[in-house]
């Protein structure tokens, strides 16, 4: 979504971090919606999510002094809104923010935007290293981007959120942002921006693999045309190989190719993503639904089986914007 350069999670450092955490804030409140409502997920999508994208951080540092600065109370809860709006879309619990990770994760932002490049393993040599910059790099999602006139960069802050989940970009096809996001264990978070950048702190502490939640992304039943992820989608179990997993996918208009990407391993739960481009008349008319069907096959299980896995996304403009408009 929009402009801007990701860099995943690395694996390897889920086997680095053993954080043991007390919680830093009252529990979310618990809202929940029904993909097989359409009024229910249009609802959710203006009220919940849509109001979150025009906060503006607020950032109050500077690169040149090396000053992480701050980001607005507004910012933050508009972040840690976004993110369970998209864990409410597939089922999942809500997620609490932990100021120490929001401080961890606010000098990684400003050591991104400082040097123009991201990675998760800053030299020390880096303009604004600081070790808490390094550890919210270590275990955090990154995003940067160039700064955009009206201080609404779509690299900072719950816009940055969005983008996580549409993971677009070569870089990106085994989806590891949206896989971290959209983790059944995750319980804490941690938001940090500056005007060009984001991080968010996902490693609240390692899980051993468990359980039997499907997560696919798009959700099945009724989904925002909005965050339709340019046609990389996502299924994900815990423990689940994915390695000769075969996936159809039909559009009103019949079979869509299909691009299966590399399966990795170690971005959270286990998952198969694939690139595809939906039909011309998916885009020829905005303000309609539009089917689309997705079967995996081939899905062995940790106890041996093989599984297959079946659902139908409708794809719904939900947006309050009126067409056309900006």
């Amino acid at each position: 979504m929009g402009r801007g350069r990701f860099v995943l999670l690395v694996g390897i450092c889920v086997t680095l971090l053993v954080a043991m955490i007390a919680p830093a804030s009252a529990a979310p409140a618990t809202r929940e919606i029904d993909n097989h409502d359409r009024g229910s997920v249009i609802a959710a999508f203006q009220s919940w999510l849509e109001p979150t994208q025009t906060v503006a951080t607020g950032w109050t540092g500077s690169t040149e002094s090396c000053q992480a600065g701050t980001i607005t109370a507004a910012d933050r809860t508009a972040t840690l809104s976004a993110v369970n709006y998209v864990r409410s879309m597939a089922a999942l619990p809500p997620v609490r923010l932990y100021t120490a990770f929001s401080r961890r994760a606010q000098a990684a932002a400003l050591i991104m935007a400082a040097n123009q490049s991201l990675t998760h393993y800053p030299p020390k040599s880096a303009d604004c290293y600081t070790t808490l910059g390094n550890d919210g790099a270590r275990h955090g999602l990154l995003y940067l981007g160039w700064g955009a006139s009206d201080g609404l960069e779509q690299s900072t802050g719950p816009r940055a959120v969005v983008g996580y989940m549409t993971d677009g970009g070569e870089g990106n096809q085994i989806v590891g942002h949206r896989r971290w996001l959209l983790y059944p264990q995750l319980t804490h978070i941690g938001t940090g921006d500056t005007n060009i950048s984001n991080s968010l702190y996902v490693l609240d502490r390692y899980h051993e693999p468990s359980g039997s939640a499907w997560i696919s992304w798009p959700t099945p039943g009724y989904f925002p045309r909005e965050l339709e992820p340019d046609g990389r989608w996502s299924l994900s179990r815990a423990g689940a190989d994915f390695s000769r997993a075969k996936v159809r996918v039909l559009s009103p208009t019949g079979s869509v190719f299909v691009t299966k990407a590399p399966v990795h391993t170690g971005y959270a739960d286990n998952a198969v993503s694939w690139d595809m481009a939906l039909p011309d008349d998916f885009a020829a008319d905005e303000a309609a639904d539009y089917p689309v069907v997705v079967t995996v096959s081939g899905i062995r299980l940790a106890d041996g089986s093989v599984a297959r896995r079946s659902w139908r996304t409708i794809l719904v403009r939900a947006s309050s914007a009126p067409l056309g408009g900006s």
